[in-house]
């Protein structure tokens, strides 16, 4: 388990290697800073607009970390200029987009959090994942893709802390590498360690330090 603690700009450059070695990945998850009033207005975590900054930098040199039959697996909000900026990304990088899995967020019985069709606020987040190599992770085979090849997942899960995502190291392992396949991942804009993957950004530790979980006794 490793990590960078550095702004996206500050990452070294990969090996010039055929396969994926330092610096190139079969795996990238994101989260990326999309611009979010909300969010801006209560400070609960930096944001930037899609023109310079993080996403900027995303859009120059993330394409060299990627290894050649990578996934990014990228998180976005329900604004459709994220949606298409995102899409934008994955021309960058020449992926084609093979999966889209709706987080829907649930109570601990299992309710929705609040309505699908709400205008402001939806219970669901979306998670868009792209490959270089479609016929490696055998895309074109996948019997209920819609008529572009695209695959759509639903995961319902609990949310803990404010735009904390779910852990999908064991999801995606079981759908792209199967059991005992050897891998490279990194998550971006990391805000905790996973087990066997490199994390990457400013707060890359924020979630694995106890006073983020702990509660004040009452007293």
């Amino acid at each position: 388990m490793s990590f960078s603690m550095s702004a996206l700009q500050q990452y070294p450059a990969p090996s010039q290697t055929t396969t994926a070695g330092p610096g190139e990945f079969d795996i990238i998850v994101m989260d990326p800073p999309w611009p979010n009033r909300s969010v801006r207005r209560s400070r609960q975590y930096q944001t930037t607009d899609g023109s310079a900054g993080p996403i900027e930098a995303l859009k120059t040199s993330l394409g060299q970390h990627i290894g050649p039959s990578g996934i990014v697996a990228c998180w976005i909000t329900n604004k459709a200029a994220v949606r298409e900026t995102a899409l934008d990304l994955f021309a960058a990088w020449g992926l084609t987009l093979i999966e889209e899995w709706a987080w829907l967020k649930v109570t601990r019985n299992g309710d929705s959090m609040c309505s699908l069709d709400g205008t402001w606020r939806k219970p669901y987040e979306i998670l868009l994942l792209g490959c270089r190599d479609a016929v490696v992770h055998k895309v074109s085979a996948q019997p209920d893709a819609d008529i572009s090849g695209t695959r759509r997942r639903v995961i319902a899960a609990v949310p803990d802390l404010h735009s904390r995502k779910p852990n999908l190291k064991e999801l995606l392992e079981r759908l792209f590498f199967g059991e005992g396949k050897s891998y490279r991942a990194v998550e971006l804009f990391a805000r905790n360690l996973t087990a066997g993957w490199w994390a990457w950004g400013d707060e890359v530790l924020k979630y694995n330090d106890t006073e983020t979980w702990s509660r004040p006794c009452d007293e």
